[in-house]
Order: C-alpha cells, then sequence, then structure tokens
C-alpha cells in the first residue's frame, strides 16, 4: 500500500519519513521492515491522547520520540527488536519512528522542536506573526476587535502600556501618535449611571443618522428640534443643495446635564468646534444650539442659546 510521504525537521537536522495517519498503518507501523536507511523513518499521526508502543514483530532497534501540540519533544526512547515498549502520559499529536541512536548522534533531545516540511514552517512562522498582531497590535488600524467594544479599548489600554516604555522614534509606534499618553484614551468613566469612554471621537454613524423623508410627519416642524429617534433628538431640515427634507438624529444620552457648568461647556465647544458649525444638515450644528431649545426638548430653562 502506498503511504505519502514528507520531511521532519529537527533544527538543521532533516528525516524523510512515511505518514502512518489510518489506524491500519499505524497498527502495523514498521513491521516486518529489515532495515531502514539513516535519515529514514515514520510518522504516526496521533489524535492528542496518551500513546503507548510496542515492538511485535518490529525486526530492527528503534528510537521512537513523541511529540505534543506544541511541536515540542516531549519523550525520546529507544526500542529493541520484538519486546520493546515505550509510552507517554501527555497529550501526543505525532509520534516519529526511527533508527536506534539516530537522535542522539544528532544531537536532539527532550524539548526541541519538529515541523513537518518547509511550507509548515512557513505557516507557522505566518501563524505566530498574524497571533503578535492580534494579542499586541501596533496602532489603531491593526486592532482586530469591533471599534468601541470592550477588547478595542482594553488594546487600546494594552498599547498605551507598551509605549510608555519605550523610547521617542520607535518604529513599530511611529503610527500610533504618541499624544494618546497624555490622554485618558482608553480609560472610563461613570456619567448619569452608565459607562462612557474618555478622550476619543464618537464617528457620526455611532451618533447621527441622516436621511431623506417624502413629506413631515403630522405635528413635526423645519427646524424644531424634538425628543426621541435613535438618538436622544431629532429634528427636520431642508438641505439647501437638494431642497429634500431630512430628519438629522443628534445627541446622547445625558449631554444636556453640565449646560451651566462653565468648564464642561468650554470643553464641548473646543471638542466639537462649535464656532465653525454652520451646516443644518449636521449633527453638530444642531447639538452646538442645544440650550436654545430647551422648551421644546423638555429640558431644565435657560437663558443660553450656546454651549
Amino acid at each position: 500500500m502506498h503511504q505519502e510521504k514528507t520531511n521532519l525537521k529537527f533544527g538543521r537536522n532533516t528525516l524523510s519519513v512515511k505518514i502512518a495517519e489510518t489506524d491500519s498503518e499505524r497498527a502495523r507501523g514498521l513491521m516486518e521492515v529489515t532495515s531502514l536507511p539513516d535519515g529514514h523513518g515514520m510518522l504516526f499521526v496521533m489524535n492528542g491522547s496518551p500513546a503507548s508502543f510496542w515492538m511485535k514483530n518490529t525486526l530492527i532497534p528503534l528510537d521512537i520520540a513523541f511529540i505534543d501540540g506544541q511541536m515540542r519533544i516531549v519523550k525520546i526512547s529507544s526500542m529493541k527488536p520484538h519486546t520493546g515498549r515505550s509510552s507517554c502520559g501527555y497529550p501526543i499529536k505525532y509520534v516519529v519512528e526511527t533508527n536506534a541512536g539516530w537522535f542522539g548522534r544528532n544531537g536532539i533531545v527532550i524539548g526541541d522542536s519538529m515541523t513537518l516540511n518547509e511550507n509548515e514552517e512557513i505557516k507557522n512562522v505566518v501563524s505566530l506573526v498574524l497571533n503578535e498582531m492580534w494579542e499586541r497590535p501596533t496602532c489603531f488600524e491593526d486592532i482586530v476587535y469591533r471599534p468601541f467594544s470592550s477588547m478595542f479599548f482594553q488594546k487600546v489600554r494594552e498599547m498605551k502600556e507598551r509605549m510608555g516604555s519605550l523610547s521617542e522614534g520607535t518604529s513599530s509606534f511611529d503610527r500610533f501618535t504618541r499624544e494618546a499618553l497624555s490622554t485618558d484614551i482608553g480609560e472610563f468613566a461613570i456619567f448619569e449611571g452608565i459607562s462612557v469612554p474618555l478622550d476619543i471621537p464618537i464617528p457620526d454613524f455611532l451618533h447621527q443618522e441622516l436621511y431623506e423623508i417624502k413629506k413631515l410627519p403630522a405635528g413635526a416642524k423645519l427646524g424644531k428640534p424634538q425628543r426621541g429617534g435613535s438618538s436622544k433628538f431629532h429634528v427636520y431640515v431642508r438641505d439647501p443643495k437638494t431642497k429634500n427634507i431630512k430628519k438629522v438624529n443628534f445627541g446622547a444620552k445625558g449631554m444636556s446635564v453640565g449646560i451651566d457648568n462653565p468648564a464642561r461647556v468650554k470643553s464641548f465647544v473646543a471638542r466639537h468646534n462649535c464656532d465653525k458649525a454652520n451646516d443644518k444638515t449636521k449633527a453638530s450644528y444642531w447639538s452646538c444650539r442645544l440650550p436654545r431649545y430647551w422648551k421644546s426638548l423638555g429640558m431644565k430653562k435657560t437663558s443660553k442659546k450656546w454651549w
């Protein structure tokens, strides 16, 4: 019966092996083989359980190595023809048999790694690189987790910690702005009973929905903000370019809190560029002018017209 072959690498040493991956191939192994060229052997593909081998009807002395799921040798032993036995209580992925003394002659010991072939080695390297990017991103673009998810912010915090131990100009962090070290990005605070992220701009698509409608709903008026919608407030406006009516959703829970706090007002105006927010089809225009509509929005009475 034809068996697949492959090359195994143990450091710089190559072992050419036949592959035993079916029950019948594993059961037969190297039985009745009268000689084995140096540098040749057999690879047994196991199921990840403890393994036990014996030399029934095997005519030549063999070395046997047990390989775990990390491709590390966990045991090496020698077996005599007919009577030899060897077992390993660890979960085993592969077992390798070859001529007695081969591992010792080539300086291969417990703890050394095995690679199936060059392609497998490349795959392992790529896997390590991808895993490193997944676990240790070096810039915002590398973070694979959903933006604004808990894992996203966890990775941001980890990046900040690593950045703090690196010198200026370290190339791996060139694309991740070092100004982030002086902010609270990645941290959270409790605001009106909910946890909110600090010092990170929230994309428009998360707090604003803008779309056209054919006509105004009953009771609605152009340019008059109301409560409700996909955000806390909404308003209907006419786009001066297209002349179509659009619904602009804006605001978030608690955004009206602090309207009388000068420091918070100053911060809000700076973050939202309120002095430049002049487009009525944008959420920023209405958010910046929120105090003007205190009555229709059910807010506390205020004489202010600007954040």
